[in-house]
């Protein structure tokens, strides 16, 4: 990776760190999804209790936060937790450890759905949690740090993304633009802000995205394999979404074989098969312990009543998507008006449909990459409509669900936008979106709508603002430069059909 563009992914990562690092401040206590179960799930393993069968009840310390995080308790907090004013002085800063006691009054028990998901994520967290001893610390900051370690797992996405781009035949500028796309993505840079499995497992998708890449041409060393089969394993250890991604490798598998044959391309194959059957274990298991891939509490309810209408089902399943792909904060409490975020949706899948026109030259690196978002919306799908044709129960869809097609929109973005001067306004575009969320984010969860007034609730807040601003501001200008100089340095492209001949060469 040439000079100028290493310099511009270093400036989409600090610019991007700053992002997560500033949601991690504005969202408040537990107002991400799934947060509070998360958090509880990370804090079972940390203190010995294990990974119960599922389902699980929540963690007494998180059933007793609800007062020191801002709002009544657990099992009002999706309607009552409302927009929270300055951090009284006298409001107590208990640790985890300490609201475990009965001196403090906790929600009665609740439903912790995690453990249907493996332990991968959790088990990660709960080593940060025992490495920084943060039972012992105030139940505040011990939140704060596992957002902050979780947010960290999204860091090499921008490189992760620039070195897809540069193999799928995108040249140095339109890879250096794409490594911006994650930090202008308001929804990705907020759900990235707080505790979510899908932090590791939008970081396993990329890297496995960036490692099949190559193997779609040959590239089918023994690291490169055994690097694939640990990949696929810790994505199927982190979420049920990664059994989309086992015909992906299969198919990069298939396209080697025009290149180095069936017997290196099996023995390869072998190598990364081998690997990924800790994470397809899991799996396996849920079937011999359930009866089924993935439990689902919905699956013991009483039938509801009939299904009605499918295209009711798909309209509201698509809508659903569509609104929280952009900037539904919270707990989905802020959907953006239906002709906004339909029109947002059908500009990117424009975008990504010219994107893909512009480097079919690589055709199945592109299916691989399309693959990861695609393949999980497919088995989104599928259970939503499983649960409406059995009980007569919509399963709403989130759209951080599709965030492991992260490097597709990237790479497709940095394909369509070629005007050398928009190129190169990328880091300020991007950090001008995602400032723009964060005012939303304030005005929307804190009342007055100032920076103090969300940061009066977290320990050592201040000086964490401050990181944000100096961070994010040296991004931007490290990235500007980085672009001005690609651009410069890089003359103007026809069309696609170069791409690969000046990359690869033409197949043998």
């Amino acid at each position: 990776m040439a000079g100028p563009l290493r310099a511009s992914v270093v400036g989409a990562t600090m610019l991007l760190a700053a992002l997560l690092t500033a949601w991690a401040l504005v969202t408040p206590g537990f107002r991400g999804p799934d947060e509070p179960p998360q958090v509880s799930t990370v804090l079972r393993l940390a203190t010995g209790g294990g990974y119960p069968a599922y389902p699980a009840v929540l963690d007494p310390s998180v059933r007793a936060a609800g007062p020191a995080l801002g709002f009544p308790g657990l099992t009002r907090v999706f309607t009552d937790a409302g927009v929270l004013t300055a951090r009284p002085l006298d409001l107590a800063r208990p640790t985890a450890a300490e609201l475990r006691s009965p001196a403090f009054a906790r929600d009665p028990d609740t439903f912790d759905q995690m453990t249907a998901h493996p332990p991968a994520f959790a088990t990660l967290m709960a080593a940060v949690v025992v490495v920084g001893d943060l039972m012992n610390r105030p139940i505040d900051v011990a939140l704060l740090v596992l957002r902050l370690a979780s947010a960290a797992l999204l860091l090499p996405v921008p490189w992760l993304i620039a070195r897809s781009a540069l193999e799928v035949g995108l040249p140095a500028p339109g890879a250096g633009l794409a490594a911006f796309v994650p930090a202008g993505w308001i929804q990705f840079t907020h759900i990235g802000g707080v505790v979510n499995n899908g932090t590791l497992l939008v970081l396993g998708a990329a890297g496995l995205a960036a490692a099949l890449l190559p193997v779609c041409r040959g590239a089918i060393g023994g690291g490169r394999a055994a690097a694939i089969g640990a990949l696929l394993s810790l994505c199927l250890l982190t979420k049920g979404f990664a059994l989309g991604f086992v015909p992906l490798v299969a198919l990069a598998y298939l396209a080697a074989v025009r290149y180095r044959g069936a017997g290196a391309t099996l023995r390869a194959a072998s190598i990364t098969g081998v690997l990924a059957l800790p994470g397809l274990a899991w799996w396996a298991a849920n079937q011999i312990r359930y009866g089924t891939i993935q439990p689902n509490e919905l699956l013991t309810f009483d039938v509801v009543g009939p299904p009605g209408a499918w295209e009711s089902w798909a309209g509201r399943l698509g809508s659903g998507l569509s609104s929280s792909l952009w900037a539904d904060l919270g707990w989905l409490e802020t959907p953006l008006p239906w002709p906004l975020h339909l029109s947002a949706t059908a500009g990117l899948l424009a975008v990504m449909a010219v994107g893909t026109w512009r480097l079919r030259a690589s055709q199945v690196e592109m299916a691989v990459l399309h693959g990861m978002w695609v393949l999980p919306l497919l088995l989104v799908a599928v259970g939503s409509a499983q649960v409406w044709g059995e009980l007569g129960y919509f399963v709403p869809a989130q759209g951080r669900y599709l965030f492991t097609g992260a490097v597709a929109v990237a790479v497709c973005v940095g394909a369509v936008v070629r005007a050398p001067w928009l190129v190169r306004a990328a880091p300020a575009l991007a950090a001008a979106v995602g400032a723009a969320g964060l005012v939303f984010g304030l005005r929307h969860f804190w009342l007055p709508a100032t920076p103090q007034t969300a940061l009066s609730w977290w320990s050592g807040g201040e000086v964490l603002a401050l990181l944000v601003v100096l961070v994010g501001t040296a991004g931007v200008i490290i990235g500007v430069s980085a672009m001005h100089r690609l651009t410069a340095a890089t003359p103007p492209r026809p069309g696609p059909e170069p791409l690969v001949d000046e990359r690869r060469g033409s197949p043998s």
